[in-house]
């Protein structure tokens, strides 16, 4: 089980969903930045190296409390108005993944680990849908990375939602792991969702 600092276990719980408080200044205006998705289990395994830590950050999908089920049709979703959902498919990027140091606020990049799958530079793709109807049979719903070896405390973790410009612009056939998923791509343009 993971430590903060590296000692202690840490579970954060979010529940702020897309919310606008930003990760880093990028340059992709397109990219909307968050501090947290549902909720994320962050853990650690055995030091790589002298200097830095292995990190896992773990997340769950949930639906008004309740685990997130694909194809299963929900009701009541929202606060204002409310209305009924069947989702279909649940899979997004995210980038810039960072845990925020508790005693100056600043942010500590996750170097990910590149795994040929789910993970390529510093983009992860999340996936919460078994293929029910839309995409594809397997799962992730973790990102795997290292942290500098740092005796710090951490209050929190951000990163940004979507792909890096220079990255979502790529021809797909010829893209890495996960930036090739053609599920992921709009039809009537050549970016990712």
């Amino acid at each position: 089980m993971p430590t903060f600092p590296f000692n202690k276990p840490l579970i954060l719980t979010t529940l702020v969903l897309f919310t606008a408080a930003g990760c880093n200044n990028d340059d992709d205006n397109n990219t909307v930045s968050t501090s947290a998705t549902t909720s994320a289990t962050t853990s650690s395994t055995s030091s790589t190296t002298a200097t830095t830590k292995d990190v896992t950050v773990k997340f769950a999908a949930t639906v008004n409390g309740s685990p997130f089920v694909c194809g299963e049709t929900y009701q009541r979703v929202g606060n204002a108005v409310t209305d009924t959902y069947k989702v279909t498919d649940f899979r997004f990027y995210l980038h810039n993944l960072a845990f925020i140091r508790q005693h100056d606020g600043q942010k500590v990049p996750v170097t990910l680990t590149q795994d040929g799958k789910w993970q390529y530079q510093n983009v992860a793709m999340l996936d919460f849908e078994n293929g029910c109807v839309n995409g594809t049979p397997e799962m992730n719903t973790q990102v795997v990375g290292t942290l500098p070896n740092e005796n710090a405390y951490y209050q929190g973790i951000c990163f940004n939602l979507g792909i890096p410009f220079n990255l979502n612009h790529i021809n797909d056939a010829t893209a890495a792991p996960p930036l090739n998923m053609s599920g992921m791509l709009w039809s009537w343009t050549t970016v990712r969702k």
